[in-house]
């Protein structure tokens, strides 16, 4: 029997090359491996180091009696523990409550980070290489039971962030934490109570800057509502070097600036050797006064309603220029401040401060709108009542001379003019001549009026006078849109 061939099955070319690919990722993978154990059997095996850390002594805060600090390149100081837990500096005052805190936390335990040796002959004579010869800090503690410790702080060890550190209780050269160092390494000065100025922002009703150098132009704010008014910021009036109505958005950055002033680290009494060295010949006098109001403070943890009385503050400003800080004697000591606080306070302008918006009384605030031009007179009445549904306020409706108009039509043309602002600024010898063609008066819920009155200035644009103050800007004519 002839025996049947079988048909060769032919190969996809796709297949082979497929094969291909896989061949050669095989070889790569094989290469791989063999560079990482030859890789791996060049590594050195490295053993972590262990820190070495202690203590020398630990107490209770309680049982600090004295601690002494001596800056060779400083100034040192030495504080006491009385028996109410206060730390009182040799020179008579009290540590500020912070500041006694971390003194008390660090004195009452004293330990190191690490140990460099344990042998003093190792590094006895080498002690200039790790700043202890002299030692840039010595600190001296004692404590009720009559234990004491002395220990000398000096350089950084490079690249740690620690100090090199020796004791009268060890021979060892140990690594102290630098934040530890930095609690030592402090000036007299900066371990005295701050009195930060009263600022309440809130209650203020008075603003004056006076300056003896010609080149500083004195300012001054009031405020002409109550500091109970929803709206205060918008009632006040910059009175020097222009009597006009502030900007209520201004008013509420500047107040909110003054409010952050902050007195930073002591300096020294306010004498007369002191601001003369301090260059108070050339200084800012800002007066801050505050009415009698509410406010709150928190003891123990409680928050309480108090009521603040009448209060006026008053900061001096050394205009002599010392960088990104200010000097500032205020309650009969000099302290230093930042610049980035204070400047935007002390370097406000007037003009930048004044009203661009004509018309001052909010549409929510509003009572009555009279309209004087031409001739005519029409008057507008708002009438509020209590809604049906409470959560709904009130109920708003709009009289035009005495005739009854949907009070959305008034509100539409009222924001209209809320939203005016002024197009320019008057030459300072402006004088308006003759009577004001239109004039609007204003009364609030508050029972205060104000009144915007136009004069013709040239084909364009009108003179404004806002209330009583003399005209400042020019409108474009008939830009109120009533």
């Amino acid at each position: 029997m002839e025996k049947i061939r079988k048909k060769k099955r032919r190969e996809h070319p796709r297949a082979r090359a497929a094969g291909i690919c896989v061949l050669l990722c095989l070889a790569a993978l094989s290469a791989f491996s063999g560079f990482r154990l030859y890789q791996k059997s060049r590594q050195v095996e490295v053993t972590p180091k262990e820190m070495t850390d202690g203590v020398f002594v630990s107490y209770e805060t309680s049982d600090v009696k004295r601690v002494e600090v001596v800056r060779p390149k400083g100034d040192g100081w030495a504080v006491t523990q009385t028996e109410e837990g206060v730390l009182v500096e040799d020179g008579g005052f009290t540590v500020a409550e912070n500041r006694a805190k971390r003194i008390l936390e660090e004195a009452a335990v004293i330990g190191y980070e690490d140990v460099f040796t344990e042998d003093r002959v190792e590094y006895a004579d080498r002690l200039d290489e790790f700043g202890l010869d002299p030692a840039g800090l010595e600190v001296r503690v004692r404590y009720a039971d009559g234990v004491s410790l002395t220990f000398f702080i000096g350089d950084e060890c490079v690249g740690t962030g620690y100090r090199y550190m020796t004791t009268d209780r060890a021979d060892g050269l140990y690594a102290l934490a630098g934040s530890v160092a930095d609690v030592w390494n402090t000036g007299i000065d900066s371990l005295r109570a701050v009195e930060q100025p009263v600022l309440h922002p809130a209650r203020m009703d008075r603003i004056i800057f006076t300056s003896d150098d010609a080149q500083v132009k004195d300012r001054a704010w009031e405020l002409t509502g109550s500091i109970s008014d929803s709206n205060a910021a918008d009632t006040w009036v910059l009175t020097e070097p222009w009597v006009y109505p502030a900007d209520g958005t201004a008013m509420r950055s500047f107040l909110s600036n003054i409010g952050n002033i902050r007195m930073g680290t002591y300096v020294g009494e306010a004498d007369g050797e002191n601001l003369a060295f301090y260059g108070f010949d050339r200084k800012l006098i800002m007066t801050f006064h505050m009415a009698q109001g509410l406010g709150t403070q928190t003891v123990d943890g409680a928050v309480r309603t108090v009521v603040y009385p009448e209060t006026e503050t008053v900061l001096a400003v050394s205009l002599t220029d010392s960088g990104q800080v200010k000097y500032v004697a205020y309650a009969g000591s000099i302290y230093r401040c930042s610049s980035l606080t204070l400047s935007p306070v002390m370097n406000i302008q007037p003009a930048d401060m004044l009203s661009r918006y004509p018309v001052l009384v909010a549409s929510t605030d509003l009572e009555r709108l009279s309209i004087e031009k031409d001739g005519s007179r029409v008057v507008y009445e708002i009438h509020r009542e209590p809604a049906e549904d409470p959560e709904s306020g009130e109920t708003l409706t709009c009289f035009e001379n005495g005739v009854e108009i949907p009070f959305e039509t008034f509100q539409a043309r009222y924001a209209q003019m809320e939203l005016c602002t002024v197009t320019g600024q008057l030459p300072d010898d402006f004088r308006p001549e003759g009577e004001p063609y239109a004039t609007y008066t204003f009364e609030s819920i508050y029972g205060r009026v104000h009144t915007i009155r136009l004069y013709a200035w040239d084909a364009l644009h009108d003179a404004v006078q806002v209330d009583a103050y003399s005209p400042v800007f020019y409108l474009i004519r008939d830009g109120l849109g009533m």
